[in-house]
């Protein structure tokens, strides 16, 4: 799964996102811990057939639950079951979206110790696009997204069972494209990323708290992890 991520850099992500749609993209606060029920920057297909930048609230409200507060509402969507389940089966052919990033965190949980919290993020540090599929809004409520996650690479076995979803070049390309999307097209797309783009390494337990919201999130911890491959070397 993927329950936090970063927005270290707004200056880099507003330049992502604006390369992607063509358009100026606000540059906004610096974001170390976003958590579920915010409002973060995604990009969707438009009206006019285009890449738009928009506001969505993290956690995807089912059509029948439109309640802010709802229980039902979902922060990921497993990769592997967007097909059949109902609360994504309509979005994955109609609203697909990219949700732009620079990191993300996962949480360890070692033998007889508690969770140690991890930030992965690109080796170059750059930002990135991951893929949501979101519902429409209505007089209630904001458009909603959920995050899809796959398997793990060599980076994050060590860590956990999941990833997010990321979209590079032509995967991006065709998860924004007009129209439906076959199983067999989405398996591609939904692969995990190659771990040599990717690197992790623990940081305190003060991001355990989405209160907490600074550059102490994001930083290496003194404590390096067992050695495994992509875990870089404090």
């Amino acid at each position: 799964m993927c329950g936090r991520y970063t927005i270290k850099d707004p200056v880099a992500l507003a330049a992502l996102v604006s390369r992607l749609t063509g358009e100026p993209f606000e540059i906004l606060l610096a974001r170390y811990n976003i958590s579920p029920s915010q409002l973060n920057p995604a990009v969707k297909l438009g009206k006019e057939g285009k890449p738009r930048a928009v506001m969505m609230r993290w956690g995807l409200v089912p059509h029948w639950k439109r309640d802010a507060s709802s229980r039902d509402a979902r922060a990921n969507a497993r990769s592997e079951d967007m097909f059949s389940r109902a609360i994504f089966k309509d979005a994955v052919q109609k609203r697909r979206c990219a949700v732009a990033a620079d990191g993300f965190y996962e949480w360890k949980r070692p033998d007889e110790r508690p969770r140690i919290p991890y930030h992965i993020c690109l080796k170059n540090g750059a930002a990135f696009f991951l893929a949501g599929l979101y519902e429409a809004a209505d007089d209630n409520l904001s458009e909603s997204y959920a995050l899809l996650t796959t398997g793990p690479n060599l980076v994050m076995q060590p860590i956990h069972d999941r990833m997010p979803v990321f979209l590079r070049e032509e995967g991006l390309r065709r998860w924004l494209e007009p129209g439906p999307i076959s199983p067999q097209e989405a398996r591609e797309i939904c692969q995990p990323l190659d771990p040599e783009e990717m690197v992790a390494w623990p940081v305190s337990p003060v991001v355990n708290s989405a209160k907490n919201d600074s550059p102490s999130c994001a930083q290496p911890v003194a404590e390096p992890p067992s050695s495994s491959q992509g875990l870089l070397p404090l």
